[in-house]
Protein backbone atom coordinates (compact mmCIF):
# COMPACT_ATOMS: atom_id res chain seq x y z
CA UNK A 1 0.00 0.00 0.00
CA UNK A 2 2.81 2.12 0.73
CA UNK A 3 3.79 1.56 -2.70
CA UNK A 4 1.08 3.24 -4.02
CA UNK A 5 0.55 6.32 -2.83
CA UNK A 6 4.53 6.91 -3.97
CA UNK A 7 3.66 5.82 -7.22
CA UNK A 8 0.74 7.04 -7.38
CA UNK A 9 0.37 10.73 -10.12
CA UNK A 10 -0.28 14.04 -8.70
CA UNK A 11 -2.97 15.68 -9.60
CA UNK A 12 -3.20 17.59 -12.38
CA UNK A 13 -2.81 21.45 -12.56
CA UNK A 14 -5.40 23.91 -13.91
CA UNK A 15 -5.49 24.75 -17.61
CA UNK A 16 -3.98 28.06 -17.66
CA UNK A 17 -5.96 30.54 -19.98
CA UNK A 18 -3.81 32.53 -22.02
CA UNK A 19 -6.16 34.54 -23.97
CA UNK A 20 -8.06 35.60 -20.79
CA UNK A 21 -4.83 36.59 -19.62
CA UNK A 22 -4.06 39.05 -22.33
CA UNK A 23 -7.28 40.12 -22.21
CA UNK A 24 -6.90 41.50 -18.59
CA UNK A 25 -3.70 43.05 -19.34
CA UNK A 26 -5.28 44.83 -22.01
CA UNK A 27 -7.77 46.13 -19.75
CA UNK A 28 -5.66 47.53 -17.29
CA UNK A 29 -2.76 48.95 -19.50
CA UNK A 30 -6.07 50.92 -20.83
CA UNK A 31 -7.22 52.11 -17.75
CA UNK A 32 -3.55 53.13 -16.75
CA UNK A 33 -3.51 54.79 -20.16
CA UNK A 34 -6.71 56.64 -19.61
CA UNK A 35 -5.38 57.78 -16.06
CA UNK A 36 -2.47 58.93 -17.26
CA UNK A 37 -4.38 61.25 -20.18
CA UNK A 38 -7.03 62.59 -17.55
CA UNK A 39 -3.88 63.56 -14.96
CA UNK A 40 -1.75 65.45 -18.37
CA UNK A 41 -4.64 66.99 -19.17
CA UNK A 42 -5.81 68.45 -15.79
CA UNK A 43 -2.38 69.19 -15.15
CA UNK A 44 -2.48 71.31 -18.41
CA UNK A 45 -5.83 73.09 -18.10
CA UNK A 46 -4.21 74.36 -14.47
CA UNK A 47 -0.62 75.88 -16.34
CA UNK A 48 -3.15 77.25 -18.86
CA UNK A 49 -5.41 78.93 -15.81
CA UNK A 50 -1.69 79.81 -14.05
CA UNK A 51 -0.65 81.76 -17.45
CA UNK A 52 -3.50 83.42 -17.97
CA UNK A 53 -3.80 84.93 -14.42
CA UNK A 54 0.26 85.67 -14.79
CA UNK A 55 -1.11 86.97 -17.89
CA UNK A 56 -4.05 89.29 -16.58
CA UNK A 57 -1.66 90.39 -13.62
CA UNK A 58 1.13 91.42 -16.33
CA UNK A 59 -1.50 93.40 -18.91
CA UNK A 60 -1.70 96.22 -15.55
CA UNK A 61 2.14 96.60 -14.43
CA UNK A 62 1.20 98.60 -11.54
CA UNK A 63 -0.84 95.64 -9.95
CA UNK A 64 2.08 93.56 -11.16
CA UNK A 65 4.47 95.75 -9.32
CA UNK A 66 2.74 96.51 -5.92
CA UNK A 67 1.41 92.24 -5.35
CA UNK A 68 5.59 91.34 -5.83
CA UNK A 69 6.53 93.99 -3.34
CA UNK A 70 3.54 94.06 -0.76
CA UNK A 71 2.28 90.33 -0.89
CA UNK A 72 5.64 89.30 1.20
CA UNK A 73 5.01 91.96 4.05
CA UNK A 74 1.45 91.47 4.20
CA UNK A 75 2.08 87.68 4.82
CA UNK A 76 4.38 88.84 7.90
CA UNK A 77 1.80 91.16 8.91
CA UNK A 78 -0.59 88.26 9.42
CA UNK A 79 1.67 86.02 10.38
CA UNK A 80 2.82 88.48 13.25
CA UNK A 81 -1.09 88.57 14.07
CA UNK A 82 -1.47 85.11 14.65
CA UNK A 83 1.97 84.95 16.83
CA UNK A 84 -0.47 87.48 18.57
CA UNK A 85 -3.48 85.70 19.12
CA UNK A 86 -1.58 82.47 19.73
CA UNK A 87 0.03 84.00 22.47
CA UNK A 88 -2.81 85.61 24.40
CA UNK A 89 -4.82 82.42 23.96
CA UNK A 90 -1.80 80.61 25.00
CA UNK A 91 -0.91 81.82 28.16
CA UNK A 92 -4.65 82.67 29.16
CA UNK A 93 -5.60 78.28 29.13
CA UNK A 94 -1.95 77.79 30.67
CA UNK A 95 -1.15 79.39 33.72
CA UNK A 96 1.79 76.68 34.62
CA UNK A 97 3.33 78.30 31.25
CA UNK A 98 3.76 81.58 31.98
CA UNK A 99 7.56 80.72 33.87
CA UNK A 100 8.79 79.40 30.91
CA UNK A 101 7.62 81.96 28.93
CA UNK A 102 11.34 83.17 27.89
CA UNK A 103 12.26 79.60 27.11
CA UNK A 104 8.97 79.56 24.47
CA UNK A 105 9.27 82.57 23.10
CA UNK A 106 12.79 82.00 22.40
CA UNK A 107 11.93 78.81 20.93
CA UNK A 108 8.89 80.32 18.82
CA UNK A 109 11.06 83.55 17.89
CA UNK A 110 14.19 81.20 16.86
CA UNK A 111 11.90 78.68 14.91
CA UNK A 112 10.43 81.56 13.23
CA UNK A 113 13.60 83.05 11.97
CA UNK A 114 14.13 79.89 9.97
CA UNK A 115 10.71 80.11 8.26
CA UNK A 116 9.12 77.70 10.73
CA UNK A 117 5.69 78.49 11.75
CA UNK A 118 4.71 76.63 15.03
CA UNK A 119 2.00 77.40 17.30
CA UNK A 120 3.00 77.74 21.31
CA UNK A 121 1.10 74.57 22.54
CA UNK A 122 3.49 72.27 20.39
CA UNK A 123 6.74 74.11 21.41
CA UNK A 124 5.63 73.73 25.09
CA UNK A 125 5.05 70.04 25.20
CA UNK A 126 8.59 70.06 23.48
CA UNK A 127 10.01 71.62 26.22
CA UNK A 128 8.03 69.59 28.89
CA UNK A 129 9.55 66.83 27.29
CA UNK A 130 12.75 67.63 27.31
CA UNK A 131 12.94 68.91 31.43
CA UNK A 132 10.61 65.92 32.50
CA UNK A 133 7.93 68.49 33.28
CA UNK A 134 3.98 67.69 34.15
CA UNK A 135 1.50 69.37 33.32
CA UNK A 136 1.59 72.00 36.17
CA UNK A 137 5.39 73.01 34.52
CA UNK A 138 6.87 70.72 38.18
CA UNK A 139 9.61 68.50 37.82
CA UNK A 140 8.71 65.00 39.23
CA UNK A 141 10.28 65.77 42.77
CA UNK A 142 8.75 69.10 42.62
CA UNK A 143 5.30 67.52 41.97
CA UNK A 144 6.33 64.88 45.12
CA UNK A 145 7.51 67.68 47.29
CA UNK A 146 3.91 69.37 46.40
CA UNK A 147 2.02 66.06 47.41
CA UNK A 148 3.96 65.39 50.66
CA UNK A 149 2.90 69.67 51.98
CA UNK A 150 -0.40 69.06 50.99
CA UNK A 151 -1.23 65.54 52.91
CA UNK A 152 0.97 67.44 55.33
CA UNK A 153 -1.33 70.12 55.68
CA UNK A 154 -4.79 67.86 55.14
CA UNK A 155 -3.22 65.74 58.42
CA UNK A 156 -3.16 69.03 60.24
CA UNK A 157 -6.11 70.33 59.30
CA UNK A 158 -7.79 66.50 60.90
CA UNK A 159 -7.20 67.77 64.57
CA UNK A 160 -9.16 70.95 66.44
CA UNK A 161 -7.05 73.61 67.18
CA UNK A 162 -7.86 76.40 69.19
CA UNK A 163 -6.68 79.03 70.91
CA UNK A 164 -5.40 77.07 73.27
CA UNK A 165 -3.60 74.23 71.50
CA UNK A 166 -6.10 72.16 70.43
CA UNK A 167 -8.06 69.15 72.25
CA UNK A 168 -6.44 67.35 74.57
CA UNK A 169 -4.34 64.53 73.96
CA UNK A 170 -5.48 60.87 75.40
CA UNK A 171 -3.31 59.70 78.12
CA UNK A 172 -2.79 55.76 77.58
CA UNK A 173 -2.11 53.55 80.03
CA UNK A 174 -1.70 50.06 80.31
CA UNK A 175 -4.73 48.71 82.47
CA UNK A 176 -2.47 45.64 84.10
CA UNK A 177 -0.51 47.73 85.61
CA UNK A 178 -2.92 49.81 87.35
CA UNK A 179 -4.54 49.23 91.03
CA UNK A 180 -8.05 47.93 91.59
CA UNK A 181 -8.77 51.91 92.91
CA UNK A 182 -6.62 53.06 89.72
CA UNK A 183 -9.37 51.15 87.67
CA UNK A 184 -12.21 52.64 89.27
CA UNK A 185 -11.49 55.96 88.85
CA UNK A 186 -10.71 55.70 85.20
CA UNK A 187 -13.92 54.10 84.44
CA UNK A 188 -16.08 56.72 86.86
CA UNK A 189 -17.19 58.54 83.82
CA UNK A 190 -17.06 55.71 80.80
CA UNK A 191 -20.93 54.97 79.36
CA UNK A 192 -20.96 51.42 77.70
Amino acid sequence: MADEKETQAAPAAPAFDMNAMADRLAQAAAAGTQQAIERVAARNQQQQQAAEQQRQTQADPVASTILNTVAPLLQKVAVKGDHGRDAAIFYATNPAAAKFSGVIEGRVNELSARNIEVDRHSVWNLIKGEQGLNADGLTFDQALERREAEVKAAREAETIRGSRGGAPAPILRDPTSMSAEELEKAMENVAF
